[in-house]
């Protein structure tokens, strides 16, 4: 636990405010540059779909980005309009028209800020995993039966997305060759670019590529501005803001539009009210505490000042006719994966739009409606792809019965109906499975302390009703304590409850805690996924674990080197803070822990599941890794892994890369970079740059004086490549401490 609280004290939190600008302004300014490059066209593209004019999606990012970041709650989330509100804008404007829509959206925003000051940004945690995915995956699918037919160049005539998708096949039968290619060209890009091996050409964002390659391009070759008999949608081909922006400050006067709050007593105007402050409050949510799992540094957002900050900015943005903003998952996501490292970054991506409105807004006009309409098929295709399906089956199969009936209410209904089935549905269900109805929103619990052991015992089942009740029992406990959490009586615990009972198990270890949760082992899990539903079966007989060919194997090699090997499942990820930006560990499992002697060092391998970005549009994926500690030697912080083009583009903006002059072919392959370049270079001895040149295979990282390696293969290795990572760890470290050995002499 010593050892632990001193590798906290090592790693250094940005500063925040004037202090954090200045400290960290050329990571937060080439993040926010990245952010800007993916918002731009999803902010045309979002605005276009929901019957605004297209600019009303950049005012909204500007907003974001240059104003409410300065004073939300959350450290390096981005501000933005989103996908998920499209359809309940594109609804209101039918129904109420552009302006009334904005009176909307300002008292929306209104309700949001009042719900901060409540302090009900809590709440949002109230709601499933399940539910709020199968509301995603329904907004995916409205998406999806709208945009499709833009990308074929026609404008569909229904509007619920049943009907739209039944006119699909009557839009192909009439599409536009010209937009189509564009739409076809478009998507092809958006499906292929993720997947392609070159690590540099992936990290360009697919939408500016398509946009530079194709859109533009094919717009100007195909004269789409001029006006041909076989056009169906004439200038609405082109993104056409009601106004030219021309100069400042003409262009952005011009661009604003004030709201007409004449209907908004009307319950058409009150049911879209409640439909936006609900949903843009649990989506802004539930995004900042995603994000808050992937910040390297583990900063907690203040999730209710977060709340009023999105509410007074939606407020403004009503009032100068933008879209309603929230914390958006993949730019925020994206953010961190660029580096970012305080909320500035999201400052600089609304000062980029706003120099685009001022300077470039003549582009506007040469964007085909078909790209921007691919890349919104493309995100719809990702909220409700079979992975999605997938991976909610993977958690039970109660949590994909749940999932499925809320998407579906959600397209039959509305995005507020879908949600309220959901939670009904879920409580129904868990009746079923034995939930007492007096247990349902009342915990009951015993707890006992005795010096530094607090013994907590469940007696009740663990839902979602209850589970609030549960998380401010645990969060208010003393810090630094061993907690026995004791599940023995809790005869049903579901699948949002066993989530928030590992994310105490993760947050009270990494704050110097022990956490031991006891009485899983006589309940039945629903699926085999760790976080998967709990139950106790009257008559359930333990059966003894058994390990598969793979653990075999992998348990046979530990005893030949006289380790040990642990198959089960562990969340004690805390031991990776800092490590692996922009990725969120997920648990760990299949441990093989090496130690020559107490004082040596030791050497943990494990297939670490992880995901990258932000749910429900998230890559997940399980890797094996090395984790070596109990060095004697202090190091510096450091990263190593291959360099791209990319890399190399970057050093000519200020990205910096450790090289050295007498081995040109290493610094060519690698990018090396750290704070303490003085003692980095000590670290990498010539005799440690051969060994590398000869071993290329691993990436490298080195925090709280701890190494970690691991290759970029998004699978578990098998035992051979287990056996070769434990020597390239055990070779590389043994170069280091010669390397002390020999300044000691």
């Amino acid at each position: 636990m010593e050892n632990f609280k001193a590798m906290k004290r090592i790693q250094k939190v940005p500063a925040d405010g004037f202090k954090g600008l200045v400290e960290n302004f050329t990571n937060d300014l080439n993040a926010g540059f990245l952010v800007f490059l993916i918002a731009l066209p999803l902010s045309l593209g979002i605005a276009q779909a929901s019957s605004f004019p297209a600019v009303a999606g950049v005012l909204t990012a500007i907003v974001g980005g240059m104003l409410v970041s300065l004073i939300s709650g959350s450290h390096i989330t981005i501000k933005g309009p989103a996908a998920g509100l499209i359809s309940i804008a594109l609804a209101s404007v039918m129904e109420l028209g552009y302006e009334k829509t904005l009176a909307v959206i300002v008292v929306a925003g209104g309700v949001q800020t009042i719900f901060g000051f409540l302090r009900l940004g809590r709440f949002a945690e109230f709601f499933p995993a399940s539910v709020v995915h199968g509301m995603m995956a329904a907004i995916g699918v409205m998406i999806l039966s709208k945009q499709i037919h833009y990308v074929l160049g026609i404008a569909p005539h229904s509007k619920t997305p049943i009907e739209l998708l039944k006119e699909i096949p009557e839009s192909i039968e009439n599409l536009n060759p010209q937009t189509t290619i564009i739409g076809i060209l478009s998507l092809i890009i958006l499906f292929i670019l993720p997947n392609l091996k070159n690590s540099a050409i992936r990290r360009v964002p697919a939408s500016l590529i398509l946009l530079v390659l194709v859109a533009f391009p094919l717009s100007f070759y195909f004269e789409l501005d001029v006006a041909h008999e076989y056009v169906f949608l004439g200038k609405k081909y082109f993104i056409d803001p009601h106004n030219d922006l021309v100069e400042l400050p003409d262009n952005l006067l011009s661009a604003i539009h004030f709201p007409d709050f004449s209907a908004i007593t009307s319950w058409a105007s009150i049911k879209y009210i409640i439909m936006f402050a609900l949903i843009v409050s649990i989506e802004s949510l539930l995004t900042v505490k995603a994000i808050d799992f992937l910040d390297p540094y583990k900063r907690e957002s203040n999730a209710d000042r977060d709340l009023w900050a999105v509410g007074l900015g939606n407020m403004l943005c009503g009032f100068i006719g933008a879209l309603p903003m929230i914390s958006e998952v993949v730019r925020s996501s994206a953010n961190i994966n660029a580096g970012a490292k305080t909320r500035w970054a999201n400052f600089f991506h609304g000062l980029f739009m706003l120099i685009f409105v001022v300077f470039l807004a003549d582009l506007l006009h040469h964007i085909p409606i078909a790209a921007l309409a691919a890349i919104l098929v493309y995100t719809g295709y990702r909220l409700t792809s079979f992975k999605e399906f997938k991976h909610i089956y993977e958690t039970g199969w109660e949590q994909l019965l749940i999932f499925v009936v809320t998407m579906l209410a959600t397209i039959f209904s509305n995005l507020l109906a879908g949600v309220f089935v959901g939670l009904v549905f879920k409580i129904f269900l868990e009746l079923l499975l034995g939930v007492s109805w007096k247990n349902l929103f009342k915990l009951r619990y015993n707890i006992h302390q005795q010096d530094d052991k607090i013994r907590i015992e469940v007696l009740s089942e663990i839902v979602f009703t209850n589970v609030l009740q549960l998380k401010k029992l645990l969060y208010n406990l003393p810090k630094g304590k061993i907690i026995e959490l004791d599940l023995q009586k809790a005869t049903f615990i579901d699948h949002s409850s066993m989530d928030k009972i590992r994310q105490f198990e993760r947050k009270y270890g990494s704050q110097g805690g022990v956490v031991e949760i006891e009485g899983l082992f006589s309940h039945v899990a629903f699926a085999p996924h760790p976080l998967a539903t709990h139950k106790i079966f009257p008559n359930h007989v333990v059966l003894e674990k058994t390990l598969n060919e793979r653990q075999k194997a992998l348990q046979e090699f530990a005893q030949s080197i006289g380790a040990t090997f642990k198959p089960d499942n562990v969340f004690d990820l805390y031991r990776y803070d800092g490590f692996l930006f922009g990725k969120r560990l997920l648990y760990r499992c299949n441990r093989i822990i090496w130690q020559e002697n107490p004082e040596s060092p030791k050497f943990i391998t494990a297939e670490i599941h992880l995901s990258q970005g932000a749910q429900p549009t998230s890559k997940r994926y399980a890797t094996t890794m090395l984790f070596i500690s109990q060095i004697s030697m202090e190091l510096p912080e450091f990263e190593l892994k291959k360099e791209d083009q990319l890399d190399k583009l970057k050093q000519y903006i200020g990205i910096d890369d450790i090289d050295f002059s007498d081995y040109p072919n290493f610094s060519s392959r690698y990018l090396l970079k750290g704070n303490d370049e003085n003692k980095i270079r000590e670290i990498f001895s010539p005799e440690l740059i051969e060994f590398l040149e000869k071993n290329d295979k691993y990436l490298i990282e080195c925090k709280h004086n701890n190494l970690l390696i691991y290759t970029d293969k998004e699978s578990p290795m098998n035992v051979n490549e287990v056996q070769e990572l434990f020597e390239f760890g055990k070779q590389f470290l043994t170069i280091i401490l010669a390397k002390k050995l020999e300044s000691v002499v």
